[in-house]
């Protein structure tokens, strides 16, 4: 957010899909986890990946998932 230069109203506002604020404070607050969609809206908006992509198999081999 810092480097697009969004607020929390301004990314839900770009996000859509009825998507609020308060949600985005939230998941920023680590008060909810996010929804696979609420993730996806928000890696297009933000154009960055959010969440790893090989957290799975990492996780499942034993690993410890990548910062």
């Amino acid at each position: 957010m810092e480097r697009r230069g969004l607020g929390a109203r301004a990314l839900a506002h770009q996000a859509g899909q009825g998507m609020t604020h308060p949600t985005i404070l939230a998941i920023l607050d680590g008060d909810r986890l996010p929804a696979a969609h609420t993730l996806l809206l928000l890696e297009m908006v933000l154009k960055t990946s959010l969440y790893p992509a090989n957290l799975y198999s990492e996780l499942t081999e034993g690993q410890h998932p990548s910062p």
